[in-house]
């Protein structure tokens, strides 16, 4: 007989105080649904959420409102939707970029090969950057003549 060893979602690590409302998060949960399943259960709203998981992980926490929208080429619509991220600046070794996943290597590590830069991770809330990311693509690819 063999014992599976079920590893926690990320977020039960950074918010640990909620274990019985973090019991609802497996491995398999998405971002997206961690972040509903946590605010509802535990009362925290968005900005304390983004803190916690900021401070937890040394981040800062994205401001979306200061995304230069000339470095959207670094990141493809594509590949920003499929992480969710958005690409805010950059300098000429690093973009920093808006996650509500911090952890995601993944992420990471594709963003870095379409950019030739390293990534720094900042937090955002993911329905702030799903708007975020429709706000600026559109008027990214609104804005070119091909």
């Amino acid at each position: 007989m063999t014992r599976t060893l079920l590893k926690s979602h990320w977020m039960c690590d950074v918010l640990k105080n909620s274990e019985p409302a973090l019991a609802k998060l497996t491995q398999t949960t998405s971002a997206t649904e961690a972040w509903s399943i946590t605010q509802l259960e535990t009362g925290l709203s968005r900005d304390q959420m983004t803190k916690a998981i900021a401070a937890h992980y040394k981040l800062a926490v994205a401001d979306l409102d200061a995304a230069d929208p000339r470095i959207l080429k670094l990141i493809p619509e594509k590949l920003a939707r499929r992480h969710l991220v958005l690409p805010i600046q950059q300098d000429d070794r690093l973009l920093y970029v808006a996650t509500s996943e911090p952890g995601n290597l993944q992420a990471e590590q594709d963003i870095a090969f379409a950019s030739s830069r390293s990534t720094v991770f900042q937090v955002a809330a993911p329905e702030t950057i799903h708007a975020a990311i429709d706000r600026a693509y559109s008027t990214f690819t609104g804005s070119h003549c091909f």
